[in-house]
């Protein structure tokens, strides 16, 4: 029988076997790879190893070919070599453990129904591979929080398992701070602290379908928690309507979290006709939220350090977002109104 070869990588040392195998062999049961084990079709440096075995980094394993042709292994293969079609002009930040980019408007990052090209997460991990990634079989690059298709700005993807790890626990201690800026109807005159719950349901445009989300009072709803800081920063006009620039300061992650509680505030987005809004013609966007900063604690320096994270990182506002500022009346950088934070 014919065996494929694969050097476990600094991302697979210490990680049971069965865990490496089912990611590697994308789609298989745990079942499967049960099965898999017990007959010799998957080995460690040479030998049959139980699902309990916990693999070192640099070990053999030997996975049969007939299990390659229907799992991960024929992807991994493909995409060596190549050369990834991530645009390099979005990047950021890349360090052997975390990718920040600059996510362009309308392009979703996790696969879409009614999206037929290639999404971000894909080219991320097309671009992972293409370089080589950790040189791990199990692991595989991913978004560490949500950004809606039509929401520009700051993603952070992890590139190793320390990334991912660190990553997560700084979000569970709620040591980052995430800043938006947008775009809202009408004259917003001061800032609020917006708490609410949000629940989410599957509607119908005519075309797709998307997650429509609602807002309720504390109390009423059985909605998720979230919170949002919204900070007036600049006033203007498009045509004869008022305008309000905003920064926003998410405590939470919630789809839509934004776009929805502007709504249920009275100001919704500018242009955003799913919540709301006034449609707004030959602008090219549905409307303007750029996810502009993340910004750590003090405390988790050490830890930043470890995966190359800056204490705050911004991400450039698109020409067209400021193309629109300047429609307005905001002729400053708008980075000049933001330290009022």
């Amino acid at each position: 029988m014919d065996f494929r070869h694969f050097t476990a990588g600094k991302d697979d040392d210490g990680r049971r076997l069965d865990r490496i195998a089912r990611k590697f062999l994308d789609g298989s049961a745990l079942s499967s790879v049960y099965k898999s084990l017990r007959k010799g079709l998957i080995k460690v440096n040479g030998k049959k190893r139980s699902a309990e075995f916990k693999v070192s980094e640099n070990d053999d394993i030997e996975i049969a070919e007939i299990l390659c042709q229907n799992g991960g292994g024929e992807e991994k293969q493909e995409n060596e070599g190549k050369s990834g079609r991530l645009d390099g002009g979005i990047i950021i930040k890349r360090s052997g453990d975390i990718l920040i980019l600059n996510k362009p408007y309308d392009i979703p990052v996790q696969p879409s129904k009614d999206f037929k090209g290639r999404t971000l997460s894909e080219l991320v991990e097309e671009d992972f591979r293409a370089k080589g990634g950790s040189k791990s079989i199990s692991f595989r690059t991913g978004p560490m929080h949500r950004l809606d298709r039509k929401t520009t700005g700051l993603i952070v993807f992890s590139q190793s398992l320390e990334g991912a790890r660190i990553f997560t626990e700084l979000m569970k201690k709620h040591r980052i701070k995430k800043t938006y800026i947008g775009i809202m109807e009408g004259r917003f005159e001061k800032e609020e602290e917006w708490t609410d719950r949000i629940e989410k349901s599957e509607s119908q445009d005519g075309r797709s379908s998307f997650h429509k989300v609602s807002v309720s009072e504390i109390g009423n709803g059985s909605g998720k928690l979230s919170k949002t800081r919204a900070i007036p920063v600049f006033h203007g006009r498009l045509g004869q309507e008022e305008a309000t620039v905003a920064a926003f300061v998410i405590e939470t992650g919630r789809t839509h979290q934004i776009r929805a509680q502007s709504k249920a505030h009275g100001h919704p987005l500018l242009g955003d006709t799913a919540y709301g809004a006034k449609k707004i013609s030959d602008c090219g966007r549905d409307f303007f939220l750029h996810a502009y900063s993340i910004e750590f604690s003090s405390e988790d320096s050490d830890e930043l350090e470890k995966i190359g994270l800056e204490p705050k990182t911004t991400a450039k506002i698109p020409d067209d977002f400021k193309s629109m500022l300047e429609k307005i009346g905001l002729k400053e950088n708008i980075e000049n109104f933001l330290k009022i934070q």
